[in-house]
C-alpha cells in the first residue's frame, strides 16, 4: 500500500485493509510462471534489471522498481540476447513481461529482425579520435585554460581498519585496468585524439591531521579539498586523475579522488567506487584482482561512434532534431544581473525536501497515468518554468546516460549525453493532457538520445542571443543512481556530498528518490540570482507540486504555484509601492 486508509477521524481504517489470504493470491496471481521460451527469457532479464528474484509474467515493470535508465538497459539486453532492436517506448507501452513478449515474437514474424554492430574490441588507429563528448570538454578547455569548471573532486570518508599500502595497490590496478583513466589529449594534423600511455603514475599522498583538534581539522580539511578543486589539470600531460588521502583518526579518513570530466562522468564514479571496494576485499586477503576482463575499452567506444554515427544514421538522427528544434529559442530567466563571462561559473546551492506524503501522492499519480515519476516531474516543471518566464515554448536539457550497449555499463569514460527537451504548455489543456504529451514526446526523443548535443551545437539546431549566453541555460535530472556507502569486512566507504559547486548552467534542479520521499538541490550562478529567489521558486514549485496531485485534471492555468497568504503578501507590496508612487508624483508636483 503506498499508505494506510484512515477513518474520518484519522485512526486506521482496518475495515478495507486486505487480508493476508487475499495479498497471496493477488501475488500468487501476478507471478505466474513463463509460459514460452522469450517469456522465460525475458524473466530473466528483468530480474537482473530490476535486482528482483521473484518476478511474475504479469508484474509491471514500473511498478517493480523500473525506471527510463533502467528500460535502458533491458533494451539493450534484448538486444544482446534475442537480437531483436525493440523501441524504448515498447516498455512502456507493453510494461508486463506477457504482453512485452508477444510484442517481440511479433516483431520477429513481421521480419523486423536486425542485425546490429556488436561494440567489440576495435583495430587501433594510429590516431584514435576523441568521441563527440569529448570534443565538446577539449574545446571548451582550450577556449579557457587553466579553467576548474570541469574537475570533479569525489569525497569519500572511509571508517575502520585502513591499509594504504593497499589502497594504492587498488589504484594502480584500476589504472592498468582503465585505459581512459591513463589516457591523455593531443593535437595531430589539426585534430584532437587521444594518447593512451603504457603506465601512468599515480600516488597517493598521506596528509595527517591527527595532531589539531576537530574544529582545527574541519577547517583545514575544506582548504585542502578547495585547494584539490582549483588544480587544474593539463589535458596533454596529465595526470587527468588524482587522488590523496586525509587522515584525522587512526581509524577515520577522507580519501579526495579527482578526475576530469573529460575522461569520467556520474555514472562512473559508481563503476569506481564498487570495483574499488571489491579489490580492496580482495588484496586485503592475499588474493588476485576478482574482476573480469573489459570487454571493451573507452577508445573501442570513441572508433565505434565515429563509424555508427554516419551516413544513413547520421542523417536520420539530423532530421528528426531539425524538426524537434525548429524555431526554438533558449529560455529567458529573471535575473538579477546580465551574464558575465568572469563569473558565469561560480555556483551556489540550495537543498530542500518535499513532504513524504506529496512524495507518495506523486509517484501514485504516475503509475495511475502509465508515466514514470520523472515524466511527471518534468511536466510540472516545464509548468513552473512557463509561469516564471511567460513563455509557452519551453526548451530545457536533461542528463542521459547514454549508455545504450551492454558493454559500456561497466566501464569508466564520458558518456553522458545532453538530451534537449521542448513543449509547448498549451494553457487550455489539463496537466492529464500535457503529461500525455510529455510522455510521447519523451519516448520518442529517447530514441534519438545517441545524437551527441556537440552536433546540435556544431549544426546550429539551437540558437543563442549573445555569445556569452548558455544555448541550454536551464538543466532538469531525476538521479536514479546514487551508491551512498558501501560496507566491507572492518571498512565503511562512504560518498560524501561535493563542497566546491562549479554551475554549468543558469540553474539546474536535482531531485533524489530517498526512503523519506523526494529531496532536491538547486546549483546556480550565484552572480544571476540571489538566495532568496531560488528559495521562494522551490516553494512556488512544491506548491504547484501539490496542485497537480489535488487536481490532476485541472487546467493548466488553473494550477496554484503560490499559496493565499503569498498572494496577498504580494498584493500588499504591490499596493504599497503604488502608494510610494503616488506620493512621489505628489510631491513632484507640489515641488513644480
Amino acid at each position: 500500500l503506498n499508505a494506510l486508509p484512515l477513518t474520518l477521524n484519522g485512526k486506521m481504517d482496518r475495515r478495507t485493509l486486505s487480508t493476508p489470504e487475499q495479498v497471496q493470491e493477488e501475488e500468487s496471481a501476478s507471478r505466474q510462471s513463463a509460459r514460452t521460451p522469450t517469456e522465460e527469457l525475458l524473466l530473466g532479464l528483468w530480474g537482473e534489471v530490476l535486482g528482483h528474484s521473484q518476478l511474475g509474467v504479469n508484474d509491471n515493470f514500473f511498478s517493480s522498481g523500473g525506471h527510463s535508465l533502467r528500460a535502458t538497459q533491458l533494451i539493450t539486453r534484448v538486444r544482446t540476447l534475442l537480437g531483436v532492436e525493440m523501441p524504448l517506448r515498447a516498455v512502456f507501452e507493453d510494461p508486463t513481461i506477457a504482453s512485452f513478449a508477444q510484442r517481440v515474437e511479433s516483431t520477429r514474424r513481421l521480419g523486423e529482425e536486425i542485425q546490429i554492430s556488436p561494440l567489440v574490441p576495435m583495430k587501433r588507429t594510429k590516431a584514435i579520435p576523441i568521441s563527440f563528448a569529448q570534443r565538446r570538454l577539449w574545446l571548451l578547455h582550450h577556449l579557457e585554460p587553466g579553467s576548474t569548471t570541469y574537475l570533479n573532486t569525489e569525497r569519500f570518508r572511509l571508517l575502520g581498519l585502513l591499509d594504504i599500502k593497499v589502497l594504492e595497490q587498488c589504484f594502480w590496478e584500476m589504472i592498468r585496468r582503465h585505459e581512459i583513466l591513463r589516457t591523455t589529449f593531443e593535437m595531430l594534423e589539426g585534430q584532437p585524439i587521444q594518447v593512451i600511455r603504457e603506465t601512468c603514475h599515480c600516488s597517493l599522498p598521506l596528509i595527517d591531521l591527527t595532531a589539531l583538534g576537530q574544529q582545527a581539522q574541519e577547517t583545514v580539511a575544506q582548504q585542502l579539498v578547495k585547494q584539490e578543486a582549483e588544480q587544474p589539470c593539463n589535458l596533454e600531460q596529465g595526470p587527468l586523475l588524482r587522488a590523496s588521502l586525509l587522515r584525522l583518526q587512526r581509524q577515520k579518513h577522507i580519501l579526495l579522488v579527482t578526475q576530469h570530466h573529460i575522461i569520467s562522468d556520474g555514472w562512473s564514479n559508481a563503476v569506481l567506487l564498487r570495483e574499488m571496494t571489491t579489490l580492496y576485499l580482495a588484496f586485503t586477503n592475499g588474493q588476485t584482482s576478482p574482476l573480469a576482463p573489459l570487454p571493451i575499452q573507452y577508445a573501442d567506444y570513441a572508433l565505434w561512434q565515429r563509424q555508427w554515427l554516419q551516413g544513413k544514421v547520421l542523417h536520420k538522427h539530423l532530421q528528426y532534431w531539425q524538426r524537434q528544434l525548429q524555431g526554438a529559442s533558449p529560455l529567458e530567466l529573471p535575473t538579477n544581473v546580465q551574464h558575465s563571462v568572469t563569473s558565469r561559473h561560480q555556483g551556489a546551492q540550495y537543498n530542500f525536501t518535499l513532504p513524504t506524503a506529496l512524495s507518495t501522492a506523486l509517484t501514485s499519480l504516475s503509475r495511475k497515468e502509465g508515466v514514470t515519476l520523472f515524466m511527471t516531474l518534468l511536466c510540472a516543471f516545464q509548468i513552473w518554468l512557463s509561469r516564471l518566464t511567460h513563455q509557452t515554448n519551453i526548451v530545457i536539457g536533461t542528463d542521459v546516460a547514454n549508455r545504450t550497449q551492454r558493454e559500456t555499463e561497466q566501464l569508466i569514460g564520458f558518456f553522458v549525453n545532453l538530451l534537449v527537451l521542448r513543449t509547448d504548455i498549451g494553457r487550455d489543456q489539463c496537466f492529464q493532457e500535457l503529461l500525455q504529451k510529455v510522455r510521447k514526446s519523451l519516448l520518442e526523443t529517447y530514441t534519438y538520445q545517441g545524437f551527441p548535443f556537440e552536433l546540435i551545437v556544431e549544426h546550429s539546431l539551437l540558437t543563442r542571443k549573445k555569445v556569452q549566453d548558455p544555448i541550454i541555460p536551464v538543466l532538469f535530472v531525476l538521479q536514479n543512481m546514487q551508491e551512498q556507502a558501501v560496507q566491507i569486512p572492518d571498512l565503511t566507504w562512504e560518498i560524501l556530498p561535493p563542497e566546491n559547486i562549479a554551475a554549468r548552467f543558469d540553474l539546474a534542479l536535482f531531485l533524489q528518490e530517498g526512503p523519506q520521499g523526494l529531496s532536491g538541490s538547486v546549483v546556480y550562478r550565484a552572480a544571476l540570482f540571489e538566495r532568496s529567489n531560488i528559495a521562494t521558486w522551490m516553494r512556488q514549485f512544491e506548491v504547484l507540486l501539490s496542485s497537480i496531485v489535488a487536481r490532476p485534471d485541472a487546467l493548466i492555468e488553473e494550477l496554484k504555484i503560490s499559496t493565499n497568504e503569498e498572494k496577498e503578501a504580494k498584493l500588499a507590496q504591490q499596493a504599497s509601492r503604488a502608494k510610494r508612487l503616488r506620493t512621489i508624483k505628489v510631491k513632484e508636483f507640489e515641488i513644480d
